[in-house]
Order: structure tokens, then C-alpha cells, then sequence
């Protein structure tokens, strides 16, 4: 059964709406979002974090307990940003610890880390000391297209994540450019290599009209989530819609425990 993870809270206002939703326009879709089925729900990043600050004179801290207040059953996950974490400076191992024990205070349960070069030793601590704390960790592999960028190198990159401690390994494709057929071979690959230690998880932005076709072979592939978001903050420079994927879900015959009629309601 494939799991989704829900980004309008995230993912969704940052492609689309240079990360301009406030708190309040937020909660209105969370007694929909808990109910519906969810796996987990990304409710931040350090983009968020900054634009609520200095655009729209939100308190992100407030903002994350509030969604988990109205959202008690959601696992809730948050994005990491390398070194960098939620501001441009980078960060040592001490300011990471102290990040992540207030995010967990404040309601996250899961962290999916990335670094755009897949320099993984840059986030090598961010794993140990999300476990030390009972945090659960994604580790991302950025997608790109390069002589570099082969399946070894995925594998390499997911197995030293592994090594590090993370719960999962997610393929990320933040340009949009990952096509159905290089999907197809990428994801067997890592299939192959990790699946059977932790499960993978799937996030694809649409900016070149490839997304859909690359979550049909990660659906078929059998990842364990794919990430989407509600339709008014879907497709485009975002992620697919959850709806269209679930549809595609069930035309495939991969089953999918999501209430429809909350999905809509959110949605709205």
C-alpha cells in the first residue's frame, strides 16, 4: 500500500506562492487534513520559516503548534536544508541539536534532510542526533542529469545515508526532470540495493510536465509514499495533485488509504 505525504502546508506555497500562506489560512483545511489518511504532513522548512518572519509577521513557531494542536492524529515532518538547516549561515552540530529538540517540542516527528550536491557528509550528524532524540530521518537524494549522476552513484549516496542512520531514503526531483523511463531504471535499482533495509519514498516537481509519468513508475516500482499536494497548490513548478495520483493509483491497482471526500473538502 502506498503512503502519501501532504506538502500544501510546505512544498505547495513555496513553488507556487513564494511561500506566502499565512497560519491562519493554513488551519482552515486542517480538520480535513486529519482525517484524511495521510502518512505524514510537511508543515515547514527554513524558507517558510523566514518568510513568515519577515513577510507576513507570522510566529513559525506558533504556526507549527498550532497545525499539530489541529491536527493531534498527523505525523508531522519538516524539511532540512543541508548545513544551512532554516537559515543561509552553516550551522555546527550544536545549533542542529538545538533546532531539532525545538521542532520536536513543537510537534515534528520526522526530518528528511537533504544537501544539493549529495555531499552526505555535510549531513552525516543531522541522522545521529535526530536519533538520539527519537526523531525519525529521510535522508534525500537530489536528481540530476550529468555523467556523474549514474545509478552507482544513487546507490552510493542511499547506502551511506543508510549508514548514517536514516529511517528512509527519499528520490528527490526538485528541477522536474526526472522522465518516466529514467525513473523506471533508477528506481529498480535503488529498489534492489536498499529496499529491504528502509523503505523510499518519492517527491517530484512538475515544472517540466514530467512528474506524472515518473510517480506512474515509482507507483509500480512500489515506493513506500509519494509526496502531493492539494489542487490549488499542485502541479506546475509543485508537486502532482493528491487526488490525480490517487486516481492513478487505483488505475494501476496500487491500493491507497485515503479518504476521497476529505481530499476534496481540503481542496476546497
Amino acid at each position: 500500500m502506498v503512503g502519501f505525504v501532504d506538502e500544501p502546508f510546505r512544498d505547495g506555497p513555496q513553488s507556487l506562492w513564494a511561500t506566502r500562506m499565512k497560519t491562519g489560512h493554513m488551519l482552515g483545511a486542517t480538520q480535513w487534513m486529519n482525517r484524511a489518511g495521510f502518512r505524514k504532513v510537511c508543515v515547514t522548512s527554513g524558507a517558510a520559516f523566514e518568510t513568515a518572519v519577515r513577510f507576513l509577521r507570522d510566529d513559525p513557531w506558533e504556526r507549527m503548534r498550532l497545525l499539530k494542536a489541529h491536527m493531534p492524529d498527523a505525523t508531522i515532518d519538516v524539511l532540512m536544508r543541508s548545513r544551512n538547516l532554516f537559515g543561509w549561515a552553516r550551522y555546527p552540530d550544536e545549533v542542529v541539536e538545538v533546532l531539532f529538540r525545538c521542532l520536536q517540542q513543537a510537534g515534528t516527528e520526522w526530518i528528511k534532510v537533504f544537501d544539493g550536491l549529495n555531499c552526505m557528509r555535510n549531513i552525516a550528524a543531522h541522522f545521529r542526533i535526530a536519533r538520539s532524540l527519537g526523531l525519525k530521518t529521510s535522508g534525500m537524494l537530489s536528481f540530476s542529469v550529468s555523467r556523474a549522476h549514474t545509478d552507482e552513484h544513487y546507490v552510493d549516496k542511499a547506502m551511506e545515508l543508510i549508514g548514517y542512520g536514516a529511517d528512509s531514503i527519499t528520490l528527490a526531483d526538485p528541477a522536474g526532470i526526472l522522465t518516466g523511463a529514467r525513473a523506471r531504471v533508477l528506481l529498480a535499482a535503488l529498489k534492489a540495493a536498499v529496499h529491504r533495509r528502509v523503505p523510499i519514498e518519492f517527491i517530484a516537481h512538475d515544472c517540466m510536465g514530467l512528474a506524472h509519468a515518473s510517480h506512474r513508475e515509482a507507483l509500480q516500482a512500489g515506493v513506500d509514499t509519494v509526496a502531493t499536494a492539494s489542487a490549488p497548490l499542485a502541479n506546475g513548478e509543485s508537486v502532482p495533485g493528491t487526488l490525480d495520483i490517487l486516481e492513478l493509483a487505483q488505475k494501476l491497482g496500487v491500493p491507497a488509504a485515503l479518504d476521497a471526500g476529505a481530499l476534496r473538502r481540503i481542496d476546497d
